[in-house]
């Protein structure tokens, strides 16, 4: 059996000591901008049709530009 020691400086105990936290990186699901993409992807048109209510102007265009959905067939 392992012991740690009494400062809890063990990299294998994840327990939030000493500001760790188990691993959240892995549950989050990354850059916003990816499962943002992700989401539009899935949804679909729909979601694609209100982007524009949601998002700035130029942010709306260049994420559609990135993406290769047309901006005229949206409005």
């Amino acid at each position: 059996m392992k012991t740690l020691p009494a400062h809890g400086s063990s990299r294998s105990a994840d327990d939030g000591r000493n500001g760790r936290r188990p691993d959240h990186r892995a549950a989050g699901g990354g850059h916003a901008a990816a499962s943002g993409a992700r989401a539009f992807k899935h949804a679909g048109r729909m979601c694609a049709a209100t982007a524009h209510i949601l998002v700035p102007d130029s942010a709306y265009l260049r994420f559609m530009a990135a993406f290769g959905t047309a901006v005229s067939d949206i409005d």
